[in-house]
């Protein structure tokens, strides 16, 4: 089923990818919207369903407020929300229910108890100890309230998780093998006769429809469609690129005629949408051109690379150390500190002879971590200075004790625009697509006239769903295509639908559907495995390695074990196995493999004495979990096996 995947990485990783989440609701505005409007009001349409409950559009919309986490506008944000809240609804609709059935419903001492790891974890976090316990209470206070979003799921679903693997572990024997998978590393020789020098009876017509028959079951379609379809790309016109670089050049030139005015290099740079950096970076770690630029005290830029117009303003250019060691004493307030600087200098610097000096920290600062007011106290700062300085939003007095070594840093405003569609020429672009899709007509051959008449290409894919409830559908060819797969599962012939993904409008169609149960017979490829069967089988039993056979080739390996894909550079999986199982030297084994028949003997097996010297007991304790974790998805699979989704979403509701 469509959800496998994401249940997998929305219930079964740490709570901080939810976190990560943030919702589009509309990607073009309104542009692209599935609204349907009935006398000026919205219709209710369904959106979802769960094993026949009804997810209405306003029942949608509910969840996308509820899970908004606020963002930027990507389309990979807008999919990842989308497959939040599909899974989220698939939560609440049918794993909670059976969730809370069985006993292992979320309930409040659960609460408190994520709440105390939540506050156990962050307290013992070497980065917070610098913080006051007002900020600690801060970060606790808004990690606890990300962390409500999906809590009940993780909880439930690591609950349920728990119980279903509570009895695995792994026998010591399992635990040896393992090892010896791992550690072994084999070496010897090989002869392979290629199947192309061995000659043998084609298969016939009876042979290859039995193969077939045999085996169609592993291959059912599910009604596979056919999907049509054709693409608008939201690209910025030539109109909209000059525009865009007259912009830029305009900033630019405001920008050098300033003179190195750091106000006047900020406004130009802001008037493009440029960022100002506010803190200091080593010019050595910017990439050659900048860097070359800045050091001749030149700005960097405008370029275009990559669709995209780049430069980089000098707001200030220092040398300095990189690093800053001090003694850092808190005080209430300023008045209080240049007090205690007073009575510091009294005693030559000498934070022994005060009283306030038993309470100093040592602590470092690095240039690059500071913003430009803070750095601007540091830069020329000499061993012995002292004064105030902020440390955890609480007033110091600092003494500087040690420098880092000098190097050469640079403050810049930064432009980075792209060049991007401009809102009329993302409305043509989108008319148009709305205007194909109106003239595509309901089948195949309607569509493909209305794309030729654009001067379009019609592409099609078959969009095949092997297994509904371990596949995560996608149609290749198709960007973020999963919800787009799931609606061709269940459309009818000469429906349609628009898909937005990454600046590409699709407009699509199902224009066939295959009622057969299963993929259709590829008498090619089943010729081809015949006859390599029956070519396998008239040399099995004469193959050694002191073979005369015409076209038989010599080899030897070296360090093979289970991880290894191929074998003297031929990838030949069944070849590797056959080695790395092998537990006997100078036996004569025969394989079959991809491309011919082969035979090896192992000459030598090593790092045997690493494996007689492991620590099985360990390793017992990393296979359990593994196995665990594989067990965990495999439960998850079995809880959602059964149930019935049917996904109407549009573009509006992503």
């Amino acid at each position: 089923m469509a959800s496998l995947n994401t249940l997998r990485t929305k219930y079964g990783i740490v709570l901080s990818v939810v976190i990560a989440l943030v919702l589009v609701a509309f990607i073009l505005g309104d542009q692209l919207s599935m609204r349907n409007t009935q006398d000026g009001n919205v219709k209710d349409t369904t959106v979802l369903s769960i094993n026949g409950e009804k997810i209405k559009q306003s029942d949608y919309a509910k969840y996308q407020e509820k899970y908004n986490m606020g963002g930027d506008n990507s389309d990979e944000y807008a999919n990842q929300m989308a497959n939040f809240i599909y899974s989220r609804i698939v939560f609440d609709k049918y794993l909670h229910p059976a969730f809370k059935a069985a006993g292992l419903g979320f309930n409040e001492a659960d609460r408190e108890l994520m709440k105390k790891q939540l506050i156990e974890n962050i307290l013992a976090n070497p980065q917070f100890q610098m913080l006051s316990s007002e900020q600690i209470a801060n970060y606790i206070n808004n990690m606890w309230a990300s962390y409500q979003t999906n809590l009940d799921a993780m909880t439930e679903s690591n609950k349920a998780t728990n119980v279903y693997t509570a009895g695995i572990y792994t026998n010591r024997l399992e635990v040896e093998e393992q090892l010896r998978n791992e550690n072994l590393k084999f070496e010897g020789e090989y002869v392979v006769v290629p199947y192309s020098a061995i000659e043998a009876e084609e298969p016939t017509a009876a042979e290859i429809d039995a193969y077939y028959n045999a085996n169609k079951k592993e291959n059912p379609t599910y009604g596979a469609r056919t999907v049509k379809y054709v693409t608008f790309t939201i690209e910025a016109s030539q109109e909209d690129k000059a525009a865009i670089e007259a912009k830029v050049m305009a900033a630019d030139a405001k920008a050098k005629a300033a003179n190195g005015d750091a106000k006047t290099i900020k406004e130009a740079v802001r008037s493009v949408n440029g960022k100002i950096n506010n803190k200091y970076v080593a010019i050595s770690t910017l990439s050659d051109e900048e860097a070359q630029a800045i050091k001749a005290n030149k700005h960097y830029g405008p370029v275009l690379n990559n669709n995209t117009w780049t430069a980089k303003y000098i707001l200030s250019k220092v040398n300095a150390p990189e690093s800053y060691k001090f003694d850092a004493i808190s005080v209430d307030n300023n008045a209080a500190g240049e007090k205690l600087i007073a009575d510091i200098k009294a005693v030559n610097g000498n934070l022994a002879e005060i009283e306030a000096g038993a309470n100093a920290t040592v602590s470092t600062l690095y240039l690059k971590d500071m913003n430009e007011l803070d750095a601007a106290k540091f830069i020329n700062a000499k061993v012995g200075d002292l004064f105030i300085h902020t440390i955890a939003n609480k007033p110091a007095v600092i003494k500087i004790t040690e420098l880092g070594k000098k190097d050469d840093f640079v403050l810049t405003a930064n432009v980075e625009t792209k060049v991007e569609a401009s809102k009329e020429t993302k409305d043509a672009i989108v008319k148009a697509a709305e205007d194909f899709m109106a003239a595509a007509g309901k089948d195949g051959e309607s569509f493909n006239a209305a794309a030729l008449e654009l001067k379009k290409s019609a592409l099609s894919q078959i969009v095949y769903r092997s297994n509904p409830e371990f596949v995560n559908p996608t149609i290749p060819g198709i960007n973020n295509s999963r919800n787009l797969a799931i609606w061709a599962y269940d459309a009818k012939v000469g429906q349609k639908k628009n898909h937005f993904a990454e600046n590409v409008i699709y407009v699509c169609m199902v224009t066939d559907i295959d009622n057969n149960k299963y993929q259709p017979k590829n008498e090619f490829m089943i010729k081809r495995v015949l006859a390599n069967d029956k070519k396998f089988d008239k040399v099995k039993n004469t193959i050694t390695m002191d073979t005369t056979m015409e076209g038989a080739v010599k080899g030897s390996f070296a360090d093979v074990n289970f991880s290894a894909s191929s074998v003297d550079n031929r990838f030949e999986p069944a070849l590797v196995g056959a080695i790395a199982r092998s537990k006997e030297l100078n036996t004569p084994t025969v394989v079959k493999g991809n491309s011919g028949a082969y035979v090896f003997v192992v000459k030598n097996i090593k790092n045997n004495e690493a494996v007689q010297a492991a620590d099985v007991e360990t390793k017992r304790g990393e296979m359990n979990n593994m196995t665990k974790m594989t067990e965990s998805q495999t439960f998850i699979d079995e809880m959602i096996n059964n149930v019935k989704v049917v996904d109407k979403r549009g573009a509006g509701q992503l």
